[in-house]
């Protein structure tokens, strides 16, 4: 069952936890939606009170879902206690409490991004992605701040224990950085239901190349494109459930023994041409399987050409992560959509 999602100031105008007309009340409470959309509201309440201002603004050109995000061009804006945010975290959350949060994030010109929380006392939860130049204590969860969306899920039970949160930040550092997407979840079945699409009670109809284009789209680099399939497909599951079943179907296929892997290896480095090539597509075709064969091998300092062509090899294990998240996202489909 779909979650339908209205936002954004349901909570902080005092009403229920999520406005959702047409989702069951047992379905309502198991998600709170924290913002997605009306940047412009959301920033009248984050008034930075006792710290320097800091600048945003509604972007409804660069969202990740809905019609808005909200950009932060400057520092940060904050609220320590948001009207009617009392919101607890807990390891088996009841109704009306929970223990995930979700958000979407992007750079779009700085080199740091981070999210915070405020609980009963203090600015107590952080996560970072690229930067921290505030040196504040932080949960980094990467390296460098993604300049596409990024869609994060956090357990938050599981990184701080039980919390009652009151108030949220966004922070920027070395230039502008978007936020949207923000979401708290008992499961993370909820999360995935969520329905920021209006998709909720009505039938879609997924043409043939509609679902091929979903399929590629499931694999995408950007979070905001890939994730909008995958609520697509879970909200037509009567054309997609059959259709990603097809594409499935040969993953579970038995692989080559690693007899094989090691003879294309070996062939890799063949005086034959067309040896080595054909070794190099049968290895690319089976790179999941490849990959600590062929890490073993360069590490014994191979030849000139068989090291060239391990670590082409190699460095085309990004498009196979695109691969997995893809077989990872059709899998879910097909989990929540067969519940």
């Amino acid at each position: 069952m779909r979650i339908a999602a209205a936002c954004f100031l349901v909570v902080a105008l005092g009403m229920a936890s999520l406005a959702a007309q047409d989702a069951p009340k047992a379905k309502v409470a198991s998600i709170v939606c924290l913002f997605e959309d009306d940047a412009d509201a959301m920033l009248k309440l984050l008034t930075n009170i006792g710290d320097a201002g800091g600048n945003g603004e509604a972007d409804k050109a660069d969202v990740f879902s809905g019609k808005d995000s909200l950009k932060i061009t400057q520092y940060q804006r904050f609220q320590r206690q948001l009207p009617n945010w009392n919101f607890a975290i807990r390891e088996k959350p009841k109704a009306g409490e929970y223990r995930y949060l979700r958000f979407a994030w992007k750079s779009t010109g700085g080199n740091g991004l981070m999210l915070q929380l405020h609980d009963a006392r203090d600015w107590n939860i952080r996560y970072t992605a690229g930067a921290n130049a505030h040196g504040w204590a932080a949960k980094s969860l990467a390296d460098k701040a993604s300049l596409t969306w990024e869609l994060v899920t956090i357990d938050l039970f599981k990184d701080f224990g039980e919390r009652e949160l009151t108030g949220i930040a966004f922070t920027i550092s070395g230039g502008p950085g978007n936020f949207d997407h923000v979401y708290l979840g008992r499961t993370l079945d909820d999360l995935d239901r969520i329905d920021v699409d209006g998709w909720t009670g009505k039938v879609l109809t997924l043409a043939e190349a509609e679902l091929n284009q979903l399929w590629e789209d499931l694999s995408a680099p950007d979070d905001a494109r890939s994730h909008r399939a995958f609520r697509k497909l879970l909200a037509g599951p009567e054309a997609s459930v059959p259709f990603l079943k097809r594409k499935l179907m040969p993953i579970v296929a038995k692989g080559p023994a690693d007899q094989q892997l090691r003879t294309w290896i070996r062939l890799l480095d063949s005086e034959s041409f067309k040896e080595r090539d054909k070794a190099s597509a049968e290895l690319k075709k089976n790179l999941t399987a490849a990959t600590p064969l062929l890490e073993a091998e360069l590490a014994r300092k191979p030849s000139a050409e068989l090291r060239r062509r391990i670590e082409t090899l190699l460095a085309s294990r990004p498009n196979m992560d695109r691969d997995k998240q893809r077989l990872e996202k059709a899998r879910r489909v097909l989990q929540l959509a067969e519940v």
